[in-house]
């Protein structure tokens, strides 16, 4: 075994050519498949679907679609102004393809047409004249014929009107308000608000969020909204990325053509989200790997005063990365919001040419010829490095203990990084040392520090261990108060688009993103459950498509089928799609109202002859003859439009009403078309409803005891708000498991390598002090752990026994060849400075990624840092003291 581990590890120094040509074609092969590897930014694939909560939501966006849809946020300026702005994209979003019939910014009466009739079809019935026939031969005539139709119903309505006084109040009070809705119309303003008020205020179809003109708005009525419902199956923000960026360009078009300036259009909502972190993650990565390499560069140089021995001992780490690349493309297929930081934490890990070159020019300058010494280099810190990086791969493996699909990749794909960095220096720094540095090398220069080092650690080392003690003890006191934040939509800047009207949106009951989603098979069953849902205490809104069909029991199925019947014609159905395209005849109708309003007269007559109020006719004449106005400054061009769209909504709504009624119930089919996008499953077979939590969904008891609640009236029940409560507690279970499985494994591995407690413990030691002052430094820094950096506990037990476990070796190399006294020299300018020079790279491996924009980077680097740079003092400081105090070096 110990023969083919030599032989292994010494291919790069007797196979140079060999190992070169291996190393080239695994490179040009990673770099074949780089161009092809994506970034997932999909949530729903961060965690296992062996998880009963994902797989529910997983189901549930495979039933009906991806539901979380974009959303404009207009905020700023006048109401006026943020209506000019809300009109101009309605219009440039509908001229997207992929948005036609999907965008909703202002209701209007053709978006709920089909279901206009279903709101109280008792009231509409009232409008239905006593033993009146079919009219629909009479409305087939157009504008005119309705007034016609009104005509007649009032003259049938004299003899009542003197008998029934409530009746003929309700009645007048109705047709008053169909006047102001077509004179709204013909103003260009929606009348849709006016048809409304004829249902009672409890039954309203639309209501909450809709300002006074139908624009839709959060319930404080600040903010506009747009939302929109194009047809997505994925959250991954490179298939989102297209959709995403034509509704910013038709943006960007419609503020301009609006002319305000004070109004702000932000696109936001979780595809929105998904590519703008695409967006940043790819650029962060980038950059972060940029900036990672040139700062290890530069340590390397400074540590070898050579660019060249500097670029021999950065070969490993840039071929481990490239292939690691290649072989996440051929494994995983993807990167994704946790794994996408892996190359700057490989490049910082990956010290072994370090190693090799510190041992090799210590080596040259005891004399030996440049190939025995690569040789002697690689045997002797063979063992080290083995070590360092089992223990560091496993800690990473670990990770894989968590049900979080996302951080058990990263743990995978740095292992394996981990293994083809050892590979790669294996492979080529001999070869490279040879062919850079040629037959005859300059080694490499001690660092001064170190012999400075090295008199301190003499000087006063119970000092520096009651120093490390004291310290230790105080960041411990800060552990308890350490805690977890799972708030993962804060790793966009505050200051992104996206997450700015995010955070508006949030805090609005209707329009927050964070919403349960519940399933219903049947209209009844989805109207039952909404009832069930906004009784209890932990929900603030439900959106439901049963607040657009009314319920229909018996006497409203009949009031119903009396009022089809009314709009149809005796023959069978009415054809209100001809009379859409009527011509108009503008003379004929302002006749024709004339003499309404004189039937008005007749009847305001009648009530004060019976003794009654007149003042409902007379309100009724009012708006009447509002509408006459209208129309008379009105040009005909216009009339025929309004006809066409008046007309067009009456034929859907006739038509949708009789197609219930001859069914006896409702149907999915029979809801409008932009509110089928949003409720319906993609086969038809079930509704959607949306439940929005009331309270801070991100707290955690607020989000157990709504999820609690919710499931409890549907079992079933999946979406974000649904998991918030499981999400943190599955993280910090899964990585308490990891962090005491790598601890259990890093002990074992440390173990088999020194086969000696007390070298253990030593070795150990760095570890405890670093993770202390790591996780106790969060709260006063106002930091805590989060989706992104809770990685680092399991991290920090393999890359915090990096350091450690090379001075604890080479302190037993330098006993075992000086009589059990090791020499303190060797320990710390020898393998101390490669410690510190290692140490280094990895530190500026993890310091670059707090130069990314995206938190989740950031976090985790800063986090691991502060920890690294703790094991590192403890390493080259705690561990020589201690061996200097008991007298195990000299």
């Amino acid at each position: 075994m110990l023969s083919l581990v030599r032989r292994v590890a010494l291919i790069g120094a007797r196979r140079p050519y060999v190992a070169i040509a291996l190393s080239l074609v695994l490179v040009a092969a990673s770099a074949y498949l780089l161009p092809k590897l994506k970034i997932s930014t999909s949530r729903r694939d961060l965690v296992s679907t062996t998880n009963a909560l994902q797989r529910r939501t997983v189901e549930f966006d495979e039933k009906f679609g991806y539901t979380n849809s974009p959303v404009i946020v207009v905020s700023g300026g006048s109401k006026d102004d943020r209506h000019k702005v809300v009109d101009a994209l309605d219009d440039e979003l509908e001229a997207v393809p992929e948005l036609k019939g999907r965008v909703l910014g202002r209701i209007n009466p053709e978006q709920v047409a089909e279901v206009l009739l279903f709101s109280d079809p008792k009231a509409f019935e009232k409008g239905v004249p006593e033993g009146a026939g079919p009219v629909g031969a009479k409305l087939e005539a157009g504008l005119d014929g309705w007034i016609g139709v009104l005509k007649e119903g009032l003259e049938q309505g004299l003899e009542k009107a003197s008998a029934d006084d409530a009746a003929t109040k309700d009645g007048l009070g109705r047709l008053g308000t169909m006047f102001d809705a077509l004179s709204d119309e013909l103003a260009g303003k929606s009348g849709l608000t006016r048809i409304r008020d004829l249902a009672p205020s409890s039954e309203k179809p639309i209501a909450d969020g809709i300002d006074d003109l139908g624009y839709v708005s959060t319930a404080g009525g600040d903010l506009h909204l747009v939302a929109l419902f194009p047809a997505l199956e994925s959250d991954e923000g490179f298939e989102l990325e297209p959709v995403v960026s034509q509704i910013r360009a038709a943006r960007d078009k419609a503020v301009v053509r609006a002319g305000t300036t004070d109004v702000r259009a932000d696109v936001t909502g979780v595809p929105a989200l998904a590519v703008d972190e695409l967006n940043m993650v790819q650029s962060d990565l980038a950059k972060t790997t940029i900036a990672s390499s040139i700062a290890i560069l530069l340590t390397l140089y400074w540590a070898f005063r050579s660019f060249r021995q500097s670029l021999v001992s950065f070969l490993p780490l840039g071929f481990g990365t490239i292939v690691t690349f290649g072989v996440i493309q051929l494994t995983l297929g993807h990167l994704n919001l946790v794994t996408a930081s892996f190359a700057s934490v490989l490049l910082g890990i990956g010290d072994f040419g370090v190693h090799i070159q510190t041992r090799y020019s210590e080596l040259l300058r005891s004399g030996m010829s440049s190939k025995e010494a690569m040789e002697t280099a690689l045997l002797k810190s063979g063992s080290g490095l083995v070590l360092a990086t089992l223990t560091t791969a496993v800690a990473f493996l670990t990770t894989m203990a968590t049900e979080f699909t996302a951080f058990a990749e990263l743990g995978l794909i740095t292992s394996i990084g981990l293994v083809l960095m050892l590979a790669g220096a294996y492979l080529l720094v001999p070869p490279a040392t040879l062919l850079l540095l040629g037959a005859k090398p300059r080694p490499a220069p001690e660092l001064p520090i170190f012999t400075h080092l090295e008199s301190f650690v003499k000087r006063w080392p119970r000092a520096i261990l009651a120093v490390a003690s004291i310290s230790t003890l105080t960041f411990a006191i800060w552990l308890p108060k350490v805690q977890f934040n799972g708030r993962y939509f804060d790793f966009l800047p505050k200051n992104t688009e996206s997450a700015r009207a995010l955070s508006e949106l949030s805090k609005d009951v209707t329009a927050s993103p964070f919403v349960a989603n519940v399933r219903a098979t049947s209209v009844e069953e989805a109207r039952e459950l909404a009832v069930k849902l906004r009784a209890l205490p932990t929900v603030a809104s439900v959106e439901t498509s049963t607040d657009l069909l009314g319920p229909l029991d018996g006497d409203r199925m009949a009031a119903l089928g009396r009022v089809v019947t009314f709009l149809g014609r005796p023959d069978g159905a009415a054809d209100y799609a001809a009379a859409a395209k009527k011509p108009v005849d503008k003379a004929a109708l302002q006749k024709s109202l004339s003499a309404l309003g004189d039937t008005l007269d007749e009847v305001a007559f009648t009530l004060r002859q019976a003794g009654k109020d007149a003042k409902p006719a007379e309100e009724a004449k009012a708006k009447l003859a509002n509408l006459r106005k209208q129309v008379d400054e009105t040009d005909v061009e216009a009339i025929a439009a309004l006809q066409r769209r008046a007309f067009d909504i009456l034929d859907r709504a006739y038509r949708s009403g009789r197609a219930v009624v001859e069914r006896g119930g409702y149907a999915t089919s029979d809801l409008p078309a932009l509110f089928h996008h949003r409720f319906v499953s993609k086969d038809g077979s079930e509704l959607a409803l949306f439940v929005h939590p009331k309270g801070d969904i991100w707290d955690v008891p607020t989000a157990e005891a709504f999820y609690k609640e919710i499931s409890a009236v549907s079992p079933e029940a999946s979406g974000i708000a649904t998991t918030l409560s499981e999400h943190p507690k599955m993280i910090v279970r899964g990585f308490e498991r990891s962090t005491v499985l790598a601890a259990i494994f890093v002990i074992v591995i440390l173990f088999i390598g020194f086969r000696r407690p007390l070298d253990v413990a030593a070795s150990a030691l760095p570890l405890v002090i670093g993770a202390i002052w790591m996780c106790g430094s969060m709260p006063p820094l106002g930091l805590s752990f989060n989706h992104a950096n809770i990685v680092t506990l399991p991290l920090l037990l393999g890359l915090g026994l990096e350091a450690s476990a090379h001075i604890v070796h080479r302190y037993r190399e330098s006993a075992d060849e000086n009589g059990g006294i090791g020499k303190l020299h060797e320990v710390l300018s020898g393998t101390g400075s490669a410690v510190f020079v290692g140490t280094l790279t990895t530190v500026w491996g993890f310091t670059a990624m707090m130069l990314a924009d995206y938190r989740a980077m950031y976090w985790l680097g800063l986090v691991m840092t502060i920890g690294k740079s703790a094991t590192l003092a403890a390493s080259l400081l705690v561990i020589p003291a201690l061996l200097v105090v008991f007298k195990k070096v000299k």
